[in-house]
């Protein structure tokens, strides 16, 4: 009974942190994990006819404002726009980067971007071009860029995470299995010795404060590494100004947080030990700090992202029964071999406590599969769901044990005490290891994006796909997957068994599905390292496509794949203009249009300030920039206008309004340009 009380205590406890979660993200902005791009202005890749006057990049989180740069160099990386840029004041998503009067040529513009909590590193080059002497401009990603689904965290990264975990773990379930398991076994026993709770209640003392320690010596640990990894990028910052960022109460705010709750349960621990209160191994405030402890570690997860404090509630009872249960472990086992208290009596109590936690980790663990993941295809081609994977099989194993313990152990330990508990110790000692590569999967996850953004950031760059056989793999990259000019990449790694050199030939034959018009075949050009290319339209018509691509070379057996693409239609083709002129009629008619389906979200002078969308995230786009000559062409507009933008609340109007009601639209928003 008293177990089930402290539990609903414990529940007591989340449901009010659940409002302080709530009452966080009311005042603090919504993070995910990896400040992904989500797109550019210009696109990468375009075609400009006019010069812009700014660069926007739009990512997936907010940024930290200190790390996050952007610079302008030319077809030769020379630094034409040192930036550093400047976040947008109304989106702390949005890096903005004003330009110079640009002439005709190719031009890059080099970004690096940090999260503002987690404080992730990401890189990456916006490239377009200005007239046709620009034209060939690359409009895919260069050669070896980092893929999202691929990309490992450097290993120092991941240790010191797996490291932090364990710390929480060990910091937190030793003060839980005081609270929830010691405690009451130790006052059911029949023959209670006070020596004995003394030894537990000091044992559990340092176990916690071994994690305390643990703890706060990665946490410093990873800032330094996130420190390193900003000075190393394509801007040159000073590694103490780095750090300095990365401490500074607003992007730090969580790291001094967590520190000074390590400071407050180390200081309890210490008050308990110096009164010599030995009645109870922990108290609930020592509970709550702990806990606390647990949800700065929720505040930082890849459960941000989900804009919802439910989804951050929700991986904190995740962390929380994790490190329960597998944090109780080693104080089960140690006081099972230190203590007198019969196995009979501790062994139970913890077997429930750890059904509890297994239910809560069930739940939890879904709620964030389907958030994280959302896909098979996402779970089997992510380090993130692959990590996920492993982590399900290894948490099945865990519950197989426990089932063991608690249905056959567990009442053998009165007939044949010593062999059960023998098996027990031996059973745990698994569980433990099992337990230890738990928590090293759950540091590489937290290193890496989430399985679902991952493969979003990656669809981002166009098609990819990729096959490996006989010892060889190909990447294929086509960029964008739209009808016009497109661009081709086969990457190459490995080469098939006894072959010492493999420069093959490379093949592309493409075909339409749904009409059939024949086939048409092409030869990439190798252009550097193991990247194979060709540009040129071959994707004429939107619809099904069938890409093969052939590896030849004499002697050996062809290496082929069909790769099916949908390619969509390209209705904002820089070629693609407003037929319809802007007369004053038309002018007129495009207002109205705008004042009963636009102004209610984007304001009355396209500001993006309308009473509908203050409550809009990401807030609606700023008409007054996006409309301005050479930003975005006449045929985006309307495609934006008839589809609906991709990640944002702006509907699709193509079944409302008629095509000439659309273009009219255009012509009206192109008036609210600030002049």
């Amino acid at each position: 009974m008293k177990l089930g009380r402290r539990l609903f205590s414990l529940f007591v406890i989340a449901a009010c942190l659940t409002f302080i979660i709530s009452l966080t993200f009311q005042a603090a902005y919504t993070v995910q994990a990896h400040a992904n791009l989500m797109r550019s202005e210009p696109e990468s890749g375009a075609v400009l006819d006019l010069a812009p006057q700014m660069v926007v990049l739009e990512f997936s989180e907010a940024l930290d404002p200190d790390l996050s740069k952007a610079k302008l160099a030319d077809s030769d990386l020379t630094v034409l726009v040192n930036g550093p840029g400047r976040i947008d004041p109304d989106d702390n998503r949005v890096l903005k980067l004003n330009l110079p009067v640009l002439g005709y040529g190719a031009y890059n513009v080099i970004w690096q971007a940090r999260s503002a909590v987690d404080g992730h590193i990401t890189n990456g080059v916006v490239t377009f071009s200005i007239g046709k002497t620009g034209s060939n401009v690359s409009l895919l990603p260069l050669p070896g860029a980092p893929d999202a689904t691929n990309t490992r965290p450097p290993g120092i990264d991941t240790l010191l995470r797996w490291f932090s975990y364990l710390a929480a773990a060990l910091l937190a379930g030793s003060t839980l299995f005081g609270w929830l398991v010691w405690d009451s076994a130790y006052q059911a026993w029949d023959g209670p010795d006070p020596l004995q709770n003394r030894y537990a209640t000091n044992l559990l003392r340092r176990l916690a404060l071994v994690g305390i320690t643990g703890l706060a010596a990665c946490s410093a640990g990873l800032s330094f590494v996130q420190a390193w990894e900003a000075i190393n990028g394509a801007f040159q910052i000073p590694f103490t100004q780095a750090l300095i960022a990365l401490l500074n109460p607003q992007n730090g705010w969580i790291f001094w947080l967590r520190l000074a709750l390590l400071g407050l349960l180390a200081y309890l621990l210490n008050l308990r030990r110096r009164k010599g209160d030995d009645a109870a191994s922990s108290s609930w405030q020592t509970v709550v700090v702990s806990v606390a402890i647990l949800l700065t570690f929720s505040l930082q997860s890849h459960a941000a992202a989900a804009e919802n404090p439910i989804a951050v509630a929700m991986d904190w009872f995740h962390i929380t029964a994790m490190s329960t249960w597998l944090g109780g472990l080693l104080p089960l086992f140690l006081l099972l071999r230190k203590t007198e208290l019969p196995p009979k009596v501790l062994v139970p109590k913890f077997s429930r406590l750890a059904l509890t936690c297994v239910a809560i980790l069930a739940i939890s663990g879904s709620y964030a599969a389907l958030i994280q993941v959302q896909s098979f295809q996402a779970l089997i081609t992510t380090i993130f769901g692959k990590a996920l994977a492993a982590k399900s099989i290894l948490f099945a194993v865990l519950i197989g044990l426990g089932a063991v313990n608690l249905l056959l152990l567990s009442p053998r330990l009165e007939k044949v005490r010593d062999v059960a508990s023998r098996h027990l110790r031996t059973s745990i000692r698994v569980e433990i290891g099992l337990g230890l590569l738990v928590l090293a999967l759950v540091g590489l996850m937290t290193g890496v994006s989430p399985s679902y953004e991952a493969v979003q950031a990656r669809q981002r760059a166009g098609f990819v796909g990729e096959y490996q056989e006989n010892g060889t793999r190909m990447d294929l990259w086509i960029a964008p997957d739209r009808v016009g000019e497109n661009e081709f990449a086969i990457d190459v790694q490995g080469k098939p068994p006894g072959i010492s050199d493999y420069q093959p030939q490379v093949l592309l034959r493409l075909e339409l599905l749904d009409v059939s018009l024949g086939l048409n075949q092409v030869e990439a050009v190798h252009s550097s390292g193991n990247r194979y290319t060709v540009r040129g339209s071959y994707l004429t018509i939107a619809g099904n496509w069938q890409v093969e691509v052939i590896l030849r070379q004499s002697g050996v057996n062809d290496i082929r794949n069909n790769f099916l693409i949908q390619v969509q239609s390209n209705p904002y083709s820089t070629n693609l203009k407003n037929p319809i002129p802007a007369t004053a009629n038309s002018l007129a008619a495009g207002k109205s249009l705008y004042e009963q389906n636009c102004l209610p979200c984007h304001g009355p002078q396209g500001k993006g300030d309308g009473p509908a969308g203050l409550a809009l995230h990401p807030p609606p786009a700023d008409l007054s920039i996006h409309t301005a000559p050479g930003v975005h062409p006449d045929g985006q507009l309307f495609e934006w206008i008839t589809n609906g933008y991709p990640g944002s609340a702006m509907p699709a109007f193509g079944k409302q309004l008629s095509e000439i009601e659309r273009w009219e639209l255009v012509s009206f928003i192109r008036t609210l340009v600030v002049k």
